[in-house]
């Protein structure tokens, strides 16, 4: 789950950087814009997904770390 969870933040810091790209060869560039704009949709798509999944995993990992120091505070009899 760690190593998904740090997979989806690359794929986060990529999709990113092509939505920054996307923008600046909008403005500079004599590309079809249409199709710049569908990049930009599918790259912030992708980051979204992402973010989203990212969010659930971490929650995830946070309530195992929170049980499991919950498990081992009681005391033992």
């Amino acid at each position: 789950m760690k190593i998904l969870s740090k997979l989806l933040g690359w794929l986060m810091t990529i999709s990113s950087f092509v939505i920054l790209t996307t923008l600046i060869l909008s403005v500079f560039s004599h590309i079809e814009h249409l199709r710049l704009a569908q990049y930009f949709l599918y790259s912030m798509s992708a980051f979204l997904i992402s973010l989203n999944l990212k969010e659930m995993i971490d929650a995830e990992l946070l309530e195992r770390e929170i049980r499991e120091k919950a498990k081992n505070s009681y005391p033992k009899k």
